[in-house]
């Protein structure tokens, strides 16, 4: 399990829990209200916002409020440049289209999916690009494929007092959870159906760093082909 270094930056820490927040939201938001949200003091969060807002990286509204400023677009597409994931994994994801499901690629952070690519039948590759918000890790086949890649002990801590999305259980009663991040990790797939839909995940490297996934209308008979499909797919990223 990821422990904390013996001497942690928590002005650090605390700026980046500001940023993602600013990131999701949909329209500006004050200073209280991301105090209260993210329990950092006022005073504390009033100096997080407005180094922020010098570097670029927020933007300080007319009536007092932030939203992400042009410094998070910019490191955003260094990174995904740098990274080289999304220009490697595209042509294989259009590939992938060919089967008539939807097609995904998605990182996990913390207990949510945030999906780079999720593509939909008569769907264009610019309607495809981070068309989706944040979702819950535990309801996605590629939330789930990268929390097996995590320790036990880091998983109950992800869920520590949280009630888990899709289980009838909290982190009282984790069983559930362990018992299928146990079942991926054996299996080397994750495999989720909900309302007759399935969908199924790979990771992508060694350790994970994405994970790409189809969901349809799939017969259980078919889950192995397709996880032979996605694991060609991967090879490829």
């Amino acid at each position: 399990m990821k422990k904390l270094p013996a001497q942690p930056v928590n002005g650090l820490i605390d700026g980046l829990e500001v940023l993602q927040e600013l990131a999701v939201s949909r329209s500006p938001v004050s200073c209280k209200a991301l105090s209260e949200k993210l329990n950092i003091e006022l005073t504390r969060m009033n100096r997080i916002l407005k180094t922020l807002d010098y570097l670029g990286i927020a933007y300080r509204t007319q009536d007092r409020k932030y939203k992400s400023g042009p410094g998070i677009h910019v490191l955003a597409i260094q990174s995904m440049l740098g990274s080289g994931l999304f220009s490697k994994a595209l042509p294989v994801l259009e590939s992938l289209q060919k089967y008539g499901h939807v097609v995904a690629l998605g990182v996990l952070w913390k207990d949510t999916v945030s999906y780079l690519y999720h593509h939909k039948p008569d769907m264009s590759a610019y309607e495809a690009i981070a068309s989706l918000s944040l979702y819950p890790a535990t309801q996605s086949s590629i939330g789930m494929a990268l929390l097996s890649e995590k320790e036990n002990d880091e998983i109950k801590e992800l869920y520590n007092g949280k009630i888990i999305p899709g289980y009838r259980t909290d982190y009282k009663n984790i069983s559930e959870l362990m018992d299928e991040i146990e079942k991926i990790r054996h299996q080397e797939y994750a495999a989720l159906t909900k309302k007759g839909v399935i969908s199924i995940a790979v990771k992508l490297g060694s350790p994970a760093y994405a994970a790409i996934a189809v969901s349809g209308k799939i017969s259980a008979n078919e889950v192995t082909e397709y996880v032979s499909i996605l694991s060609e797919a991967a090879e490829k990223i």
